[in-house]
């Protein structure tokens, strides 16, 4: 029986392989969004260890397999009709949740700290990482090696971690600590 190894050794000098099988250096803008992708991935897992309703973990669970998804499809610049199709579903589903949500409970009026019950602090976590994926696919898209569609759910993807917090600490009963100005700060 082969015992398959977690190591290969391939990366020990500093290169690794992208999706599409070419060799480059870890510090690869590519290598960068795998990254950030893998990071919002364990981010959403920490959010479905916690306590939170099973249409939301159903919901959690499908972005984590796209988020897979779009590993791949970032690595080519120019995607087909149909993966364009399907993010845009993938989009709109996002969207029609976040609608629902802001039908369900009472919007915070300014701007939300991260906090509450610990699933929603988790969401602003995955949030922040989100963005940070959200800017490094910005740099790809400008110089249109990637594609503008993944750009646009990564986006809404931030919005819908957003509202989640929101919806989980209602669900809790927490309020929303809203950002008091001091000093002067802010308009």
């Amino acid at each position: 029986m082969r015992k398959n190894s977690i190591y290969t050794r391939t990366g020990d000098q500093g290169q690794t392989s992208l999706v599409n099988g070419h060799r480059v250096g870890k510090d690869h803008e590519l290598i960068e969004i795998y990254g950030g992708l893998d990071e919002l991935n364990a981010c959403l897992g920490c959010v479905l260890s916690q306590n939170i309703p099973d249409a939301e973990k159903k919901i959690l669970v499908d972005i984590q397999n796209f988020l897979f998804e779009v590993g791949t499809i970032v690595s080519f610049p120019k995607i087909s009709n149909e993966q364009r199709e399907y993010i845009a579903f993938q989009v709109s589903g996002l969207e029609a949740y976040i609608d629902r949500v802001q039908q369900e409970i009472t919007m915070p009026q300014g701007f939300v700290l991260p906090g509450g019950c610990c699933s929603a602090a988790l969401c602003h976590w995955s949030r922040t990482a989100c963005r940070r994926v959200e800017r490094l696919l910005y740099s790809q898209v400008k110089k249109q090696t990637g594609p503008s569609e993944v750009l646009i759910y990564i986006n809404r993807l931030s919005d819908f971690l957003f509202v989640l917090a929101l919806k989980l600490n209602f669900i809790e009963g927490r309020e929303e600590n809203l950002w008091q100005k001091r000093c002067g700060f802010g308009k």
